[in-house]
């Protein structure tokens, strides 16, 4: 926690939480192949930049275009469901991360993402004022995500 990501476009974000952390869970991914060889594993849920536009990996396509971190397109040529070990959300301030090479959004369909900006906005202010992280809800920010508004598969 406090490292700075990547975010896209040369800009870094501190990360200041992990929605979710767990090393040993076997979970089901949506891998999304580019033409260029770049891949993404998402699970269904979470927003990646897809043709411009916010969508959950769930809904990606062949012929879809991702965003590299510099947001070049990424033309989509194969998307399949894969079983994963690790479950990895970190948060970063900015609200973006760049994953193996693919721009996305630190956020899921779990929590309506105005809402989950809103909620971001006191971890903001405690980092930018004092560089403190959120390390406390760690264990505790699924609990909390499951009781708030649920997004939807497109922005």
């Amino acid at each position: 926690l406090g490292d700075r990501v990547h975010v896209g476009g040369g800009e870094f974000s501190p990360r200041v939480l992990f929605s979710h952390r767990d090393a040993s869970t076997r979970h089901a991914f949506v891998q999304v192949s580019t033409a260029c060889g770049r891949s993404v594993a998402a699970t269904h849920g979470h927003y990646l930049y897809v043709n411009g536009r916010l969508a959950i990996a769930g809904s990606v396509k062949v012929g879809d275009r991702l965003q590299d971190a510099h947001g070049a397109p990424l033309d989509v040529t194969k998307v399949e469901v894969v079983t994963k070990t690790g479950l990895y959300n970190p948060q970063t301030l900015h609200g973006d991360i760049v994953v193996d090479s693919v721009r996305a959004s630190t956020f899921t369909k779990a929590v309506e993402i105005k809402m989950a900006h809103a909620l971001m906005a006191p971890l903001r202010m405690m980092y930018n004022a004092v560089g403190l992280s959120a390390t406390f809800l760690d264990k505790g920010a699924d609990t909390i995500m499951s009781m708030l508004p649920k997004g939807r598969t497109e922005l």
